[in-house]
């Protein structure tokens, strides 16, 4: 499914962004590319809230390395040696003239943005790589777009992931240990049983302290790990159908809803109802 911030995720908004970690001034505007689910979840890696625009500095973040991985991927598959970050400027010029000697496109390509993007402290300019790897100008921007639509692509994918990851960890919250299970003592014949079954509705009793709620919490993390559903609602101890209800629409509904929940149910589809001590 295309998201509409998936729709953000363009060629040009990339090379823009890539533009600015060269060309960086104050009066740049926010790239979209900054309010991608991704530089949320990038965030969270390192202390970016001393920066004066910290989702600006996570995205920059973010592409070097990003380009630094798939660059020293590239090489690898060739054979060649990792590249040390700030390499000097000789060094830098016999690793060039290595990627030129496969005369494959993807790996000049990444090694171009790498060199030009990454390692701009060398002011390696275009003239000077294309000199180095005895291709033309016009070939240099050819394979620079054809990588970056790759760059592209790659955050597309972790756009993605991210948001598949923040979905998961929503459902994670509505459980009551919030994904954190205990063991299961046990219980492995009956988990078994129900990940083989196609039964959709369950009832479970007995006695208290035997790890009801535990058996339910895993099989619903199971479910939730293999995308199985996409809302959870957990009523405890719910005194009426109504109250069951009105729980329901309170979780599914915004209050200026125009759609009843016997909708919204019907068109999201996906739904899974935990009632506990009913």
């Amino acid at each position: 499914m295309v998201t509409p911030e998936l729709l953000l995720i363009t060629n040009e908004y990339v090379r823009e962004a890539l533009d600015q970690l060269i060309q960086a001034t104050p009066t740049n505007p926010a790239n979209p590319l900054q309010h991608l689910h991704l530089i949320d979840s990038h965030m969270l890696t390192s202390d970016f809230t001393f920066f004066q625009n910290p989702r600006k500095f996570a995205l920059n973040d973010l592409l070097v390395s990003t380009i630094r991985t798939e660059y020293l991927r590239q090489r690898n598959l060739h054979g060649f040696a990792p590249v040390d970050m700030d390499i000097p400027l000789l060094n830098a010029t016999h690793v060039i003239l290595e990627d030129a000697t496969t005369g494959n496109s993807d790996l000049i390509g990444w090694s171009w943005l790498y060199f030009h993007y990454i390692e701009m402290n060398l002011r390696i300019t275009q003239q000077q790589f294309c000199q180095l790897v005895r291709l033309d100008d016009r070939t240099i921007r050819r394979y620079q777009s054809n990588t970056i639509d790759q760059l592209a692509k790659y955050l597309v994918r972790m756009e993605q992931n991210a948001r598949e990851s923040r979905r998961r960890q929503i459902l994670y919250f509505q459980l009551p240990h919030q994904g954190t299970i205990a063991e299961l003592i046990e219980r492995e014949k009956e988990l078994l049983l129900v990940r083989k079954s196609k039964i959709k509705h369950y009832h479970i009793v007995g006695v208290a302290g035997i790890g009801k709620t535990v058996f339910v919490e895993r099989v619903l993390k199971e479910q939730i790990d293999h995308d199985a559903f996409d809302h959870l609602v957990w009523s405890h101890a719910p005194d009426s159908i109504d109250t069951v209800r009105s729980y329901m629409r309170e979780r599914l509904l915004n209050e200026d809803s125009k759609i009843t929940l016997a909708e919204y149910v019907s068109l999201r589809g996906h739904l899974n109802i935990r009632m506990e001590d009913v």
